[in-house]
């Protein structure tokens, strides 16, 4: 029943209506609430019916005129109820976590061999790793992937991450990344979410995440990473099964400079560079002005 989690994200446009039994008319707020909630189920129908399409064809799958039709709605909702809207501004959130679930229901509907993205409602959430990749990840302007960041742990967390591309030049795009305790945060790749930049669009490439001490001024304070291993990323492409970044654990020991050690033998801040990767790219692509990574 993994497609009921829709639900979690919409439940909160209905949340602070649900005191007490409606009586008599509606209020404004069970209005935009309501209002909002059609939207989503058309909205998800219009994803579905996109998947479906795709799968008959064999095209690549854009959902920009399910999103216009979503946003669209729920702007209209806030327009007209305003302030009486249980919630406010929270389309894209939603399309996001609809879009998980879509995607996911339509790689079952293939009998592939699914992985669980992290649903926004779950209270527990498998071990995490110190350095993650997300690989695969590629956007354009009508293909555009979720990505999903978790934080494993009982405490608040910060990750560290950067954007690198498949290009000789690695261009690179970085950010902090606050995080509750086991809680994730998920945002289409192409269009960011607040303090999260996207991707270049049109982009190829990875997504590399990194636990560290949260700065106390962003982001002027350099970064000092964390000796633990409480970070689980994902990307679940349009018509796609959600895929789990490559982790990277914790080695023997580390000393909390901008020098990452990975693998080694004895002395190794970090696991073994993973193969799939490959050495030079993260010696020379990771690399940046923050952190430069070496392979033993």
């Amino acid at each position: 029943m993994r497609f009921l989690t829709t639900m979690c994200s919409v439940t909160a446009l209905v949340v602070t209506t649900m005191g007490q039994p409606a009586m008599g008319a509606p209020t404004a707020a069970e209005k935009c609430a309501s209002a909002k909630i059609s939207a989503t189920g058309k909205y998800s129908l219009c994803r579905l019916q996109a998947e479906a399409r795709a799968e008959k064809t064999g095209k690549l799958i854009g959902f920009n005129k399910c999103s216009a039709k979503h946003t669209d709605a729920f702007g209209k909702a806030e327009a007209k109820y305003g302030a009486e809207c249980p919630t406010i501004g929270d389309a894209s959130a939603i399309q996001v976590d609809v879009g998980v679930d879509v995607s996911q229901l339509a790689c079952r509907s293939r009998a592939l061999a699914a992985v669980e993205a992290v649903p926004p409602c779950l209270a527990f959430l498998p071990a995490g790793a110190a350095i993650v990749s997300v690989g695969g990840i590629k956007v354009t302007n009508f293909y555009d992937p979720i990505l999903t960041v978790s934080n494993t742990s009982a405490t608040d967390i910060t990750a560290y991450c950067f954007f690198v591309e498949n290009d000789a030049n690695c261009n690179s795009r970085d950010f902090f990344l606050p995080l509750p305790a086991q809680s994730t945060v998920s945002w289409f790749a192409g269009v960011g979410q607040s303090r999260l930049p996207p991707t270049s669009v049109p982009f190829s490439g990875e997504m590399v995440c990194l636990q560290i001490a949260a700065p106390t001024e962003f982001p002027t304070e350099f970064p000092v990473p964390v000796y633990a291993n409480n970070l689980r990323a994902t990307v679940t492409p349009p018509g796609g099964c959600t895929r789990d970044g490559i982790s990277i654990g914790l080695g023997d020991g580390n000393n909390g400079d901008s020098t990452l050690q990975l693998g080694g033998g004895g002395q190794s801040e970090y696991g073994p560079c993973p193969a799939s990767i490959g050495a030079a790219h993260i010696q020379s692509c990771w690399s940046n002005g923050l952190f430069m990574f070496e392979c033993h």
